[in-house]
């Protein structure tokens, strides 16, 4: 047979396969899992700081902050500004800083009309009504949690805050 039919036919046949894959139209890009997501949408609070894997937060948005180990509703906070001062954001004191930013926080200061403590933020309302926050202390850090409350389709967060010394371990495992 001539050279040029089997070119035909391997070129037939590969068509062929492509047309039964599946073709995904979404840009790589906005391709995540929702664990990623998650990431990008939950962060922690130290007082007025928010670390947040997240580096597109915008001056004067809103987001939503529940208090760790307390019970009741979102609180509005307004993104102030990002920050790389120590004073503002105790996460980037040049003994914790390193190993804060490794762990892929964005930080920013955050105000509120009322006092900050430990707590955890949303960027989005709906999501701060479907959790229960929680941190306690690790041998060296502080770990945040946000479980999802009964009946939520939401997955469990975690984060983490380095303090750069040892402490003692308050965490149930």
């Amino acid at each position: 047979m001539p050279y040029s039919f089997y070119l035909l036919l391997a070129s037939i046949s590969i068509l062929g396969i492509s047309a039964c894959s599946p073709i995904n139209t979404q840009p790589v890009s906005t391709l995540q899992s929702s664990a990623e997501a998650e990431s990008e949408s939950i962060g922690w609070t130290v007082a007025a700081c928010l670390a947040i894997k997240n580096a597109s937060l915008q001056p004067n948005q809103t987001i939503w902050w529940l208090e760790a180990n307390q019970s009741g509703a979102a609180r509005a906070l307004t993104v102030v500004m990002p920050s790389s001062d120590p004073a503002v954001c105790p996460a980037l004191s040049p003994d914790r800083a390193e190993t804060n930013h490794a762990n892929g926080y964005s930080f920013y200061e955050v105000a509120s009309n009322q006092a900050l403590d430990l707590g955890i933020a949303f960027v989005e309302q709906a999501a701060s009504a479907q959790y229960a926050a929680t941190s306690c202390v690790t041998s060296e850090g502080i770990a945040f949690d946000a479980q999802p409350l009964p009946g939520a389709q939401q997955q469990a967060w975690r984060g983490y805050y380095y303090l750069g010394y040892d402490t003692e371990n308050t965490c149930v495992e």
